[in-house]
């Protein structure tokens, strides 16, 4: 076997050399700066999806809800007004450019525990577009506190919380809103 003697590359950067150092250095950065541009707008293409549990009074022509739970004054003032049954609404958001698709909703109390109404409007499964928001109201809050409160009382560990979620098409868990209310 032969063995070969090592090349040795001389470098120095002479001043006719600094300019092309300068735009080699720019073209790096900027190469950076296109991947990260990429990695972006790949991670906003898709949909992203946030849920908000909402409560409060309805009367016979309208609801008006609050996120997470109203205070005893707020809820003073709007019975003044003639809001009288309890309200609940699930608010989905969708921030991403991409569509989704919200095939179930539901109210959860914990540990599994859910409630969900039968009629939804719009009903399900809803195509909710990118940069678009969609409020569904529980049509028998009443019977949804019910149950909040009966699981309290039934299943170790619940406290009459209420959270609210949707399920996405194709995505096996569901999306779980960040703030609850209280039912008890």
């Amino acid at each position: 076997m032969i063995a070969a003697a090592p090349i040795v590359v001389h470098t120095t950067v002479h001043t006719t050399d600094l300019a092309t150092t300068i735009l080699a250095g720019l073209g790096v950065v900027l190469a950076l700066l296109s991947i990260a541009w990429q990695a972006w707008s790949f991670k906003r293409a898709g949909s992203r999806v946030s849920v908000v549990v909402r409560s409060g009074l309805r009367s016979p022509t309208g609801a008006m809800t609050v996120p997470g739970a109203p205070t005893d004054a707020m809820l003073d003032q709007l019975r003044a007004q003639g809001f009288r049954e309890p309200a609940l609404a699930i608010e989905v958001r969708n921030a991403g450019r991409g569509p989704t698709s919200i095939v179930k909703l539901d109210l959860h109390f914990g540990q599994g525990v859910a409630w969900t109404d039968q009629t939804w409007d719009p009903p399900l499964s809803f195509r909710l577009e990118g940069e678009s928001e969609q409020t569904w109201l529980v049509s028998d809050a009443q019977s949804a506190m019910s149950a909040a409160r009966a699981s309290a009382k039934t299943f170790e560990g619940l406290d009459g919380t209420v959270r609210a979620r949707a399920w996405i098409g194709g995505r096996e868990k569901p999306i779980e809103s960040k703030n609850a209310t209280k039912v008890l």
